[in-house]
């Protein structure tokens, strides 16, 4: 990374065109940067020290209290930043089970406070959502927004389909159910990686949980990708105003996300937004290439005209294909959006 923010970086890539631009940097969104390892190895404490020296926007994502260290909170009250931490629940006992090795949510929520006095942009995660084991409650949005989190994002569970089955079992005795089966009886979409509930079964509870945070003062996104267009802000992560001007809209959840005023969605700016230079086909695993297709801006323009294929618009819930590259919201669709949450029952 600083060879390339100091510009002694040799070929086109569409890292470097990002970097270049200053598109901001998601840290911990595969595994916590603050694990216990931290502690000794410091390769956190490195970066966040090359983010400094070159004012880089950072989103960090973490359950631990290692970074109210006095170390790290000197170095990332001085970078523009958003934390986000995370919670399966606001439970500590149930927390002391599922996650063992975490600190407990009330003391998360302490650093959330912590953070907050600092004025950092803070961010609560319910992530993974535990449903139907876990309820949305609006106590557990107002404990959240009394220790000064801005933006709230939920994510439900998705299970790893090559996740080891004595690690589901363990789940399941501390969960006391069974997700799998749980979700197989209320409506289960299964995709190469994950098994996950279908959006039918998610949509009360992101249209609940965007209710129950603007109702405490704090904005909204859905970390689950069939609803990000439902989020409050076009990043789902939620940021602060001051130093993330460059957040990449060049994507297809840009349309879908300004299209909900007039219902329909035309996807014509993709040709002229910013895209990362250089090929894309590294990046991409092999099972999602597309044989000729190199640039960023070619490959969404074959999902556009390819409405079936796998992370194509239709992948929102709510859209439909009209013909060539243009979709709009269905009416069924735009009906809910107004009248907002759904009768439980009839939903679940």
């Amino acid at each position: 990374m600083r060879s390339v923010l100091e510009g002694n970086y040799k070929f086109n890539s569409p890292v470097r065109s990002c970097l270049e631009r200053h598109i901001p940097l998601h840290f911990g969104c595969v595994s916590d940067p603050f694990q216990p390892v931290e502690i000794k190895y410091r390769v956190t404490l490195e970066f966040l020290r090359i983010i400094r020296e070159f004012n880089y926007p950072c989103v960090i994502s973490t359950k631990s209290d290692l970074i109210t260290d006095p170390i790290y909170l000197d170095i990332i009250t001085g970078i523009p930043l958003s934390v986000q931490i995370s919670f399966s629940t606001l439970n500590d006992e149930l927390a002391n089970i599922i996650e063992p090795y975490t600190p407990p949510p009330s003391k998360r929520l302490l650093v959330l406070k912590q953070l907050a006095q600092n004025r950092l942009y803070t961010v609560g995660r319910l992530q993974p959502f535990l449903f139907p084991r876990e309820k949305l409650l609006p106590e557990t949005f107002e404990k959240l927004a009394s220790v000064g989190v801005k933006h709230i994002v939920l994510e439900h569970l998705r299970i790893p389909t090559n996740s080891k089955i004595r690690t589901r079992e363990e789940l399941w005795h501390g969960l006391g159910m069974n997700m799998i089966d749980n979700y197989k009886k209320m409506g289960m979409k299964y995709s190469r990686v994950n098994y996950e509930l279908n959006s039918e079964q998610k949509l009360n509870n992101v249209l609940k949980a965007k209710e129950f945070a603007n109702k405490y003062g704090m904005s909204f996104g859905s970390g689950d990708n069939d609803f990000h267009h439902i989020s409050d802000n076009l990043c789902c992560c939620g940021i602060p105003k001051e130093g993330f001007q460059n957040i990449y809209d060049g994507h297809l959840g840009y349309g879908a996300f300004q299209g909900r005023a007039s219902g329909k969605i035309s996807y014509e700016y993709i040709n002229k937004a910013w895209q990362p230079k250089g090929s894309i086909k590294e990046y991409i695993n092999s099972d999602c290439r597309i044989n000729g297709q190199k640039s960023v801006t070619e490959f969404l323009m074959y999902k556009l005209s390819r409405p079936q294929s796998s992370n194509s618009p239709l992948c929102f819930y709510g859209l439909e294909w009209l013909g060539g590259i243009e979709y709009r919201y269905s009416e069924e669709f735009i009906e809910i959006m107004v009248k907002g949450v759904i009768d439980d029952e009839k939903n679940h």
